[in-house]
């Protein structure tokens, strides 16, 4: 075998061992929160006729299609679904590993790979049963950017759609296509043809989707919640926060109670740190390519989460994943210069070891946010910890306790979530739940309600 074949072999399984390092111990891991909707007490999990009838109408129906699938393999085995979430994290992987040899060498590209699978703010999606869609529609985004720059391009384009059936935010495909062209080192012959083209399928199936009953009523529901002109101006003071949390992983929570309300100041001064990153990368796109692609990958894989169409949380972890493309080439980059530029082995060998360490933080930051996830309770006690004035935060803590039968501290979490939001009936009805399965026994600190 070729040198060049075997150094790409190694770094197939360098990223494949490193991501099962930190994220190895996902099937452990239990349903919560809003996998109960989605999955374990909708039938379309299980019986094929409430699928068959589900899927035409269906929001997301190729990541329904994805349970029907694990529920067929595992009933409703919380393992088997959590086990496919891994699945699709190494999966891409590799084609984050695929994508960056297209610019990097074998070394960067691998570094690049690592940094992209490591990220503890992935937890969302990986570890938690309802973040398939988003773990579904990026490897099949990714497949379509990796065929369209070896010039596949109608099979890319069967990927997009593909990837929309997922998660309707992939219909900004062609904005990351955009970016990719954009931060080429030579631009490409024919490239604003073929970016038509991706604009026009996107036009095409977006409309599709949004035709369906399903998405219109979420559109009216979003449309609802806040005005667009407050919606960008608290979208641009979430964006911020959100991107800091790649380099924050203490302040990575399951519920970030976000206030998307006033601020006016901060909103503004948010608009113009965005604006500035921008004309920054739009400068520096020919001399310093990757550095542009970079920033504006995220800031456009962030657009349809957080600019005109509002939604209840704008903080949240989940649209991180596809974002976090752009940092991990550029990082991987920097790894590979540094390398080159290192005069001598000793110092080759500094740097590497600089990198192996960030890599094993990485690792181990990945490792204890997948832990909390496997754990409903430590997951929703270190968010009320983030985040003690957060209504919704007890009352899933509360749930927590519930599910786990502690029902004593159950009903202290409803109690408390009630005291912040009187208007909670959520809670207020887990709070009746949980005094009647314990009754005169919730008195009694010591009193645990017995299994089933």
């Amino acid at each position: 075998m070729q040198a060049p074949a075997v150094a790409a072999s190694r770094a197939v399984l360098l990223v494949l061992a490193g991501t099962l390092i930190a994220w190895g111990g996902v099937p452990w891991g239990t349903f919560q929160f809003d996998d109960f909707l989605n999955v374990v007490r909708d039938p379309a999990t299980l019986d094929p006729a409430a699928f068959a009838e589900r899927l035409p109408q269906g929001l997301r129906p190729l990541t329904r299609l994805s349970y029907f699938v694990d529920g067929q393999l595992h009933g409703l085995n919380a393992a088997g679904f959590l086990a496919t979430n891994l699945l699709l994290h190494l999966f891409t992987a590799l084609l984050v590993l695929a994508l960056a040899r297209r610019r990097l060498s074998e070394i960067g590209a691998c570094a690049a790979a690592l940094i992209f699978a490591l990220q503890p703010a992935h937890a969302e999606v990986v570890a938690y049963v309802s973040g398939r869609s988003t773990g579904l529609m990026t490897p099949l985004l990714l497949g379509g950017l990796l065929l369209h720059d070896r010039g596949r391009r109608a099979s890319a384009l069967v990927l997009f759609a593909l990837a929309c059936l997922a998660k309707e935010v992939a219909l900004v495909f062609p904005a990351l296509l955009l970016v990719w062209e954009l931060t080429r080192a030579v631009p490409r012959p024919g490239r604003w043809r073929e970016l038509a083209i991706a604009a026009a399928v996107a036009v095409v199936t977006g409309a599709l989707l949004f035709s369906l009953v399903n998405y219109q009523a979420l559109l009216g529901y979003s449309s609802g919640l806040r005005p667009v002109s407050e919606n960008l101006l608290a979208s641009a003071r979430a964006i911020p926060e959100m991107l800091s949390l790649w380099i924050r992983p203490w302040a990575l929570s399951a519920d970030h109670a976000f206030d998307a309300a006033g601020h006016v100041g901060a909103a503004v001064a948010g608009l113009l740190l965005l604006a500035g990153l921008v004309t920054i990368a739009l400068a520096l796109r020919r001399r310093i390519p990757l550095l542009a692609f970079a920033i504006l990958w995220p800031l456009v894989a962030l657009l349809p989460t957080n600019s005109l169409v509002a939604k209840i949380d704008l903080v949240t972890e989940k649209p991180l994943y596809l974002a976090w493309l752009g940092p991990a080439l550029a990082l991987g980059a920097a790894v590979s210069a540094s390398l080159a530029a290192a005069s001598n082995r000793a110092a080759r060998r500094r740097v590497a070891g600089v990198v192996v360490a960030v890599l094993c933080v990485l690792a181990a930051a990945s490792q204890w946010r997948a832990s909390l996830w496997r754990d409903p309770v430590r997951l929703w006690l270190d968010a009320t910890a983030k985040a003690p004035e957060c209504s919704r935060c007890w009352n899933n803590l509360g749930m927590a306790r519930l599910l786990a039968k502690q029902d004593v501290e159950a009903v202290a979490a409803f109690e408390r979530a009630l005291r912040l939001d009187p208007a909670n009936e959520t809670a207020r009805l887990n709070l009746h739940t949980a005094l009647a399965l314990c009754g005169r026994a919730c008195s009694d600190p010591g009193y645990h309600r017995p299994a089933a």
